[in-house]
């Protein structure tokens, strides 16, 4: 074999080496993305069981809060608890908690609502008459659906 099909032969093998490892490199890249991108999903749900296990106390808590006598609105310490329901909805609307909307009148969304029961009112049929439990997304996700009576 004469020098300049050596040197020919090898100019190839070389581009063919350049261009596997390109590739390679660009496999790697797209994976480091990918594994990225799962990750990051990843911690935006890790803490949807922890959140499940909080709401119930929070829901309570919220219907304590909604049911202070007029005369004590004003009180001093009710003011205080009042500020510490502010904060427990600003973290948890911080980590991508929010409220199903579930008010009497909304249509019923069986994706977003469950129904405990049917009930007559003066509210169009089908349609959400009471709401029994709240319930919640995570960055939009249900992990929680609304409980409501819905209109007979």
């Amino acid at each position: 074999m004469k020098k300049i099909e050596l040197l020919k032969k090898c100019e190839l093998e070389k581009q063919e080496y350049l261009e596997g490892w390109q590739r390679a490199q660009a496999d790697f890249q797209n994976y480091i993305k990918q594994k990225d991108g799962e990750m990051q999903e990843f911690r935006k749900f890790a803490a949807d069981s922890m959140i499940l296990k909080i709401l119930p106390a929070f829901d309570n808590f919220l219907l304590a809060c909604d049911s202070v006598p007029d005369n004590l609105k004003e009180d001093l310490w009710m003011k205080g608890i009042l500020k510490i329901k502010n904060q427990l909805e600003e973290v948890l609307r911080s980590i991508g908690v929010g409220e199903i909307s579930a008010i009497p009148g909304d249509q019923f969304d069986p994706a977003r609502h469950e129904s405990s029961e049917e009930i007559e009112c003066g509210i169009e049929s089908g349609k959400v008459a009471e709401l029994v439990r709240r319930g919640y997304t995570l960055h939009d996700k249900v992990i929680q659906p609304a409980r409501v009576k819905i209109a007979k």
